[in-house]
């Protein structure tokens, strides 16, 4: 598991350019190949305000992945993922449903994370440490027809890491 903060920026339709900064989180579960080399799947996501030219609202870039971790013997590791991901941006306030306002939204689409990092074992079976991460994501515009907008987005992340073996 990893928690943190990141960025992110997207671009959808008209040519706007989305960004903010929020929270990040990336969940796997998955087993050990080889003493290094370790397969998961996982969840990954970076939420938070976000600036642009209108009025404020929250976005959330995610993805669900297939991910590949080596860990170097000195506890280094490097990773990648590819999956399907989304983009959702949703109004901050509540309406008189108390229902957020979704602003738009793209996906399913390609979703690719690299990251890297340093843990260190505190235990039998932790290990805590830092990494950074950055991923890239292209989906096409929801519920727009078969010739919708696609955009295209991505995060950095700095993230506390936990592993348990």
């Amino acid at each position: 598991m990893q928690a943190g903060i990141g960025g992110f920026m997207y671009t959808p339709t008209p040519r706007r350019t989305p960004s903010g900064v929020g929270g990040a989180l990336d969940v796997s579960i998955g087993g050990a190949v080889t003493r290094q080399l370790i397969l998961c799947g996982g969840f990954g996501m970076d939420v938070g305000d976000t600036v642009d030219s209108g009025p404020k609202y929250t976005s959330m870039i995610f993805g669900i992945t297939a991910n590949v971790v080596y860990y170097l013997p000195s506890n280094f590791f490097f990773g990648g993922a590819i999956g399907l991901g989304g983009i959702n941006a949703d109004d901050s306030k509540t309406n008189s449903e108390g229902n957020y306002t979704n602003i738009g939204s793209a996906g399913p689409g390609l979703f690719l994370k690299a990251q890297v990092g340093q843990e260190w074992w505190v235990s039998d079976n932790w290990a805590l440490g830092a990494a950074v991460r950055v991923s890239f994501i292209r989906a096409k515009e929801s519920d727009a027809g078969p010739h919708a907008p696609v955009w295209t987005g991505g995060t950095a992340s700095l993230l506390f890491s936990t592993t348990y073996n």
